[in-house]
């Protein structure tokens, strides 16, 4: 038995180990099953199938070889399902199914959401060749140009060198930052671009990076800002200093054409780029729906690739946004109001360059612990009168011979020590929270609570005045100085209200027989209504802890009372 055990162990080590490889290598597998989610549950159901079926097809081109073949797979499976089940196209579906099977024989059909027609297209559909993905291709076009970037391509005529390199030949937007990446056989450790703008005398140059066998650099926006030719050459080196491969030259360079009918520019693999911060694209250079040009609105993007970890939306690149942590592709849409982000750029939820406005995607709910405990002003003489009773909000209690209280109202000897006025502990408060997050500012939200500890006791004498009410019951409105998509200090200011019992309790200290004493309790509420500030510090931009101070306006009893509730709350966003 020990023998079979540890060559059963000794197998599980092996195949975990082998494992370890597959596992880092589908790198992108998290945020790919994240958007085919999205794509089925909020445009599929919807009937946005364009949307579905263009976010399926991008997902899978901006997968490259970081996704396993068991994900490439179930998107294309879903593919199929968009077009067969929802655009009635069976042969597009089973071209999708067959992609499906050509990359896993095993998948399996989403029988939920598949025709019959759909499911007899998976059934007769067998694994084939799979082309090449082309982004958004189910779309309808609006205008006669090329809206998807341009590949690899060889160097120009007559020029040395066989490195290829994107783009070469082909025509971009105006105000774009343009991606170039090439790739070559030889031995290399170091390299450059050598760039001319459009219109422009001299030259620049920038070093290439070597991006996972990919030598890419980015042309910066201030150079693509005029219409004509932009010519470019790149050379690399070896580790001893030696040219050994070249795409163009200065004498031959390469060229790429910045005017109207230009594409958006992409690296390898990756979502196009939009236009530059700071400049947008003309309304003549932009057709409908045209990659790369704003609609108002201009883009914030960062330098992290699909995948990548990140805190806020700006540090990814153009087309992706930060979720769950990771740099992801961005949710299409058509307005505004369909962003977390607040803003709707080429069709995409983008960040905005405008600091006022919102940096990155903001979590809708925000659920919140509170613990506080309620401080109460008062004090005088002669309170455990009937006056008081009503006028003050005072309750006066004895011990009786049963090991209860009852009610004191006619005693105009106690009050508090030298009858003056101060400050007395309340009730501990225990409080759950949800915040609705309408904007990156504003939130509305309820509160539900439970109060204990100095509560004032139901009397004997008078059982129908009942005791301390326990419950905290409130909807709030906040406002939130600091986007919600930011982590650090976090400042807010909010009205809260609703039905909640405060009582601050004293003992009786202007006697000095003290068996004779009297508990006394200043009761404010039913009701009540609270201003009140927040100092928080967000760790993270959904999660953040906080001071909370508000001042409890209780009414009608206690004779509009009031009552300081300081807190400590954790909050963490959904």
């Amino acid at each position: 038995m020990k023998i079979r055990a540890l060559h059963r162990l000794l197998a599980a080590t092996v195949i975990g180990l082998f494992s370890i490889p597959a596992i880092a290598q589908y790198t992108r597998d998290a945020s790919a099953n994240q958007k085919i989610d999205e794509a089925i549950n909020n445009h599929y159901l919807m009937m946005e199938l364009d949307k579905a079926e263009n976010l399926l097809t991008g997902t899978v081109d901006a997968c490259d070889d970081k996704c396993s073949p068991e994900t490439k797979a179930k998107a294309w499976m879903y593919v199929g399902i968009v077009r067969g089940s929802g655009k009635q196209d069976q042969a597009g579906a089973a071209e999708a199914f067959s992609q499906a099977k050509a990359q896993d024989p095993n998948v399996s059909l989403d029988a939920d959401l598949a025709s019959d027609e759909t499911k007899a297209t998976f059934a007769g559909t067998s694994a084939g060749e799979a082309p090449a993905v082309e982004t958004k291709a189910a779309a309808p076009a609006v205008v006669a140009t090329q809206t998807t970037a341009p590949g690899a391509a060889p160097p120009p005529s007559g020029s040395p060198g066989d490195m290829l390199c994107s783009p070469q030949g082909a025509t971009i937007g105006t105000n774009m930052p343009i991606p170039v990446s090439c790739s070559s056989n030889a031995d290399v450790s170091e390299g450059f671009i050598k760039f001319q703008e459009a219109g422009g005398a001299d030259w620049k140059k920038i070093t290439l990076d070597n991006k996972a066998g990919q030598w890419q650099a980015t042309i910066p926006c201030e150079f693509t800002s005029n219409n004509g030719e932009l010519k470019f050459y790149v050379g690399v080196k070896n580790r001893r200093g030696e040219y050994v491969d070249q795409f163009g030259s200065k004498n031959a360079p390469a060229t790429i054409t910045i005017g109207p009918g230009g594409v958006a520019p992409a690296y390898p693999g990756e979502a196009p780029v939009s236009a530059c911060v700071g400049g947008v694209a003309s309304a003549s250079d932009c057709p409908p729906d045209f990659p790369g040009c704003s609609s108002g609105s201009t883009a914030v993007c960062g330098d992290l690739d699909w995948g990548a970890s990140c805190s806020n939306s700006s540090q990814c690149k153009c087309g992706l946004l930060c979720e769950s942590g990771q740099c992801a592709t961005a949710p299409t849409c058509s307005s505004d109001s369909e962003c977390d982000t607040g803003a709707c750029v080429d069709g995409y939820c983008s960040a905005l360059a405008d600091t006022d406005k919102n940096q990155g995607p903001f979590k809708r709910h925000h659920l919140s612990f509170t613990a506080g405990m309620d401080i109460m002003p008062y004090g005088g003489a002669q309170l455990c009168t009937a006056d008081r009773y009503t006028s003050y909000g005072i309750r006066c209690y004895s011990p009786n011979a049963n090991g209860g209280v009852d009610r004191v109202s006619n005693r105009e000897d106690v009050g508090t020590q030298n009858g003056g006025v101060g400050f007395t502990p309340g009730q501990m408060r225990l409080k759950l929270g949800d915040d609705f997050a309408v904007t990156h500012h504003l939130t509305v939200g309820a509160r539900l609570g439970l109060a204990f500890l100095n509560t004032r006791p139901k009397p004997a004498n008078y059982p129908a005045e009942g005791s301390c009410f326990p419950l905290h019951l409130a909807v709030r409105a906040g406002w939130t100085f600091t986007s919600l998509s930011k982590a650090g200090f976090r400042p807010v200011l909010y009205l809260e209200a609703g039905g909640a019992e405060s009582d601050g309790h004293v003992k009786d200290h202007s006697r000095a027989e003290k068996t004779r004493h009297v508990d006394m309790y200043k009761v404010g509420g039913f009701f009540f209504a609270a201003p009140g500030v927040t100092l928080g510090y967000a760790i993270q931009p959904n999660m953040s802890v906080n001071l909370d101070v508000q001042y409890m306006l209780l009414f009608p009893s206690g004779g509009m009372a009031g009552s300081i509730h300081p807190a400590l709350s954790f909050v963490y966003g959904l």
